[in-house]
């Protein structure tokens, strides 16, 4: 609806917003599948997919962008088609039928449904504040210094970033389980002793990078 609007009063492209709202969608259905592979501690699964992910958008993006043109709009395109096509490789589809499940799994399944609810309610501001604390100073310095130096500044954050994302990403893929395991089974000692590696893992990968990107900056640049 903000899309809409938007376009409707700037003169914006309409397959734009289209294109993100699909996105949105795919974007939301993996998030949940990811969810429940973490949980369930499928970390080669859960790793493929994010690896077929982060090659097959780019990809799709350069290919679309060489058939076609070089449009916002074409790029996203591509993006839903690899996201697309990754999610249908990587869900597992169901093949029994709903009507086959007993009535005692309906209210299981109910009672399940209820409590994620219960639980995910107070954690749904999170999505606001990561916004916030990731995004939100871009539009900051779009308003201040315009859309050119806030495109400058995103790309460079970006590129910056990343090696900072994925070395997060190996230790989160790589402690959480144990310490979800350490909580759900109520060990105290086991689950404070990991929590507190954790800290002092991040910390330390953190510093490495920090040093790396100050010693070799004028290379990196």
């Amino acid at each position: 609806v903000g899309g809409a609007v938007y376009t409707a009063v700037t003169g914006g492209s309409r397959w734009a917003i289209i294109m993100l709202s699909v996105l949105l969608v795919i974007d939301a259905a993996r998030s949940v599948e990811m969810a429940f592979l973490n949980a369930s501690r499928q970390q080669k699964r859960y790793a493929i997919w994010n690896i077929l992910e982060a090659w097959s958008r780019p990809i799709c993006a350069v290919m679309a962008v060489l058939l076609l043109e070089a449009k916002v709009e074409v790029i996203l395109a591509g993006y839903v088609v690899a996201s697309t096509a990754v999610f249908a490789l990587s869900h597992k589809w169901a093949i029994a039928s709903h009507a086959k499940h007993s009535g005692i799994e309906a209210d299981r399944v109910k009672d399940l449904t209820e409590r994620v609810e219960k639980y995910s309610l107070p954690l749904m501001p999170q999505g606001l504040v990561g916004w916030l604390s990731a995004l939100s100073d871009r539009y900051m310095l779009a308003a201040i210094v315009g859309l050119h130096e806030a495109g400058i500044y995103s790309a460079i954050f970006g590129l910056i970033s990343r090696p900072f994302l994925m070395a997060q990403s190996v230790s989160e893929l790589t402690i959480q389980p144990i310490y979800f395991h350490a909580v759900a089974t109520r060990e105290s000692q086991a689950e404070a002793v990991i929590f507190r590696r954790w800290i002092l893992i991040n910390t330390a990968i953190g510093i490495a990078v920090l040093t790396l990107c100050i010693g070799g900056s004028d290379v990196i640049t």
